[in-house]
């Protein structure tokens, strides 16, 4: 990995950040949320109380009828078109036996008293099937199945009162009908009795079964209950700013309803300052939102159950499409020590919005400039500190034989500069020993000249004494070593003069591309015992040296690749440029290069033609090294791809 990735990878940690302040805000939230709750229940409390002794409990616990408010009279036609605000709302009524049951919604204008009552039968609809109302003084109006226009209506009671009646049936499938009715207001009084009766169901000694209003199998009258308009605008007053307030009774009913709750919009808060909000509040559970005052019926959730059963009830929910929180808190109303009704406030904590956004802003923005500092700042390190150790290692690689070389960065006083003055120690230290070896053969060979001389002379001397054949024999074993002795030491000056040579060359411009092609065709002719393959990419390429230098350099490195090739065996020159120069490539069939050796094959006295016949030195391989240097290329060896052999090339830089 890199200094770049690493240090891409220490940014991305640097992410952590916005993490750390996001929890923190949803931590600044939820002690905000919980401050304003506690703050919230005790206004809650106080105008509980208030409610509680102004409001005159009656039939607490007790069986009743909820009766909605509505504008305009109903149409009596058999259909709910007119109902379906309120069908959610309708009271269920189950009979004894739970076969039958009984859906009634009941609303009125003032004047007049509407219902819609839906019937449900296990064994289906009968044609003895009717619906009893029972009015005010125990007067009873049954309802049965007419013609499909209308309903048939028995009356039990004065022919005046069936005048102002209006009902009208209607089947809805094979077990269910509904019948629409309207009553005057004045024949109602305060109570109202509707029963459904089934004679599909009914037992034989006990007549048909019956669901709705009714106490021991018969149908009675029982309280309405209404919204309230004097509580509705009592509410109204006690409401504080942005908040609700509900009046229930002991089943949830509304009896009035008060105050309104803050608009978002009137906050002037942005809408992704509202999303972000609302990923805050996550962890709150989403509930419905209730419509209006004017609207819901009866109410229902968790905080309004603890408070029907004693108990301080309170929630937060965050209603669909709200964008905000609402707290809810129950308090229950007692009278004459029973669960009388429900007091429920409701805000909205809009309040804990801004704060939190304010905030949340915040931190996001010290987040996000902490970030991008840190990664502008990490990055500029890394490339400045790349660029430094790019230099470094190019100019290691381009070092040549300075006697004090010169690295970037070695005045610097950190860790890179240390590193830069090791490695010119250390470079001085290599070029001195380098010196020193490539002056070793040349010493050899003058101190070794002159001893050796005095050993072959007595040698010869010695052959031409009479001598046992015993010390005959050890006198050739050490004429033989003379002579190899001799020859080493000849090869030994004759590579001091090449390096010589190379040095005091004189230049002249070339083309490198006609010194390779005349060099083939001789090689070609002299081992014919090869295959040979030529491959110039380039027509021509200009040098500036020595072309009888490169000559003896390819000399010396096709006499290598012949050294290891098997009879009929391929040995290919090519030429094909490279950067800003081109590249001579010598590859041979055989065997591979020893990976021991690494980069030492163009070291002085560097062999691996052990166990081969004729005698090494290892000196080729320098002298090609010198040679290319001195044209300012390079020299590098590797095995073929394919396995196969060698490749050894040369680079040469272009010369126009």
């Amino acid at each position: 990995m890199t200094l770049r990735q690493q240090l891409a990878l220490l940014v991305l940690l640097s992410l952590a950040l916005p993490v750390i302040g996001w929890h923190s805000v949803r931590e600044i939230e939820a002690a905000l949320r919980e401050s304003e709750t506690r703050a919230q229940v005790a206004v809650a409390r106080a105008l509980a109380r208030s409610v509680e002794a102004e409001v005159s409990w009656s039939s607490v616990n007790a069986l009743r009828l909820y009766v909605n408010r509505v504008a305009h009279p109903m149409s009596v036609d058999g259909f709910d078109d007119d109902w379906r605000p309120w069908l959610g709302s309708a009271q269920e009524f189950e009979s004894g036996l739970g076969r039958l049951t009984l859906d009634l919604s009941l609303a009125s204008d003032g004047r007049r008293i509407f219902g819609l009552a839906e019937v449900t039968s296990a064994a289906g609809t009968d044609a003895r099937d009717q619906l009893v109302l029972v009015l005010a003084d125990g007067q009873t109006i049954r309802v049965r199945r007419g013609t499909p226009e209308n309903a048939e209506i028995d009356l039990a009671a004065a022919e005046d009162v069936g005048a102002a009646l209006a009902a009208a049936w209607a089947r809805v499938d094979a077990t269910t009908y509904r019948v629409e009715f309207s009553v005057p207001r004045l024949l109602v009084g305060d109570g109202l009795g509707v029963v459904a009766e089934s004679h599909a169901v009914a037992v034989a000694a006990m007549g048909p079964e019956r669901a709705g209003t009714t106490r021991d199998g018969a149908a009675i009258q029982v309280p309405m209950v209404h919204r309230s308009l004097q509580w509705s605008r009592r509410l109204d007053e006690l409401a504080p700013p942005g908040a609700r307030l509900w009046l229930l009774d002991d089943q949830g009913w509304v009896l009035g309803a008060g105050g309104r709750l803050s608009a978002a919009a009137d906050l002037g808060t942005s809408g992704w300052a509202r999303r972000i909000y609302e990923w805050i509040i996550d962890d709150i559970p989403r509930e419905t939102a209730w419509r209006d005052p004017n609207a819901d019926l009866r109410l229902d959730s968790k905080a309004i159950a603890l408070a029907l059963r004693g108990q301080l009830g309170v929630a937060l929910a965050a209603p669909e499409a709200a964008g905000t929180v609402l707290a809810r808190v129950a308090v229950p109303l007692r009278s004459g020590g029973r669960i009388a009704g429900v007091m429920l406030y409701e805000t909205a904590t809009e309040e804990l919005l801004l704060a939190t956004n304010r905030a949340f802003a915040g931190t996001v923005l010290a987040s996000a400039a902490a970030v991008v500092l840190l990664a502008l700042g990490l990055l500029w390190f890394a490339g400045r500190l790349s660029l430094r150790i790019r230099r470094l290692r190019d100019a290691t690689e381009a070092i040549g034989d300075a006697e004090r070389p010169r690295l970037p960065g070695s005045g610097d006083g950190d860790e890179i500069g240390d590193l830069a003055r090791s490695f010119e120690k250390l470079l001085h230290e290599l070029g001195v020993y380098n010196r020193y070896l490539q002056s070793l053969s040349g010493r050899l060979a003058h101190e070794l000249g002159t001893p050796l001389a005095v050993v072959r002379s007595s040698l010869d001397n010695l052959q031409h004494e009479s001598l046992q054949p015993e010390a005959a024999r050890y006198a050739d074993r050490a004429r033989s070593g003379a002579e190899r002795l001799r020859s080493i030491l000849q090869a030994m000056s004759e590579a001091q003069r090449l390096e010589q040579a190379v040095a005091q060359v004189d230049r002249e411009r070339f083309d490198l591309c006609d010194v390779i092609r005349g060099c083939f065709e001789g090689y070609r002719a002299v081992a014919p015992d090869f295959s040979w393959k030529l491959e110039l990419v380039l027509d021509r390429f200009p040098v500036a040296g020595s072309p009888e230098l490169i000559a003896q350099a390819l000399d010396k490195l096709v006499d290598n690749a012949r050294s290891f090739t098997p009879p009929g065996g391929l040995i290919r020159l090519s030429l094909e440029p490279k950067g800003q120069g081109a590249v001579v490539r010598v590859a041979n069939d055989g065997p591979q290069l020893p990976e021991e050796l690494g980069g030492r094959l163009f070291d002085s006295m560097v062999s691996v033609r052990e166990g081969r016949e004729g005698f090494h030195l290892g000196l080729g391989l320098h002298i090609v090294r010198l040679i290319v240097r001195a044209h300012g290329g390079k020299t590098t060896a590797r095995n073929r791809s394919d396995g196969q052999g060698a490749e050894f090339s040369l680079w040469f830089p272009r010369k126009e």
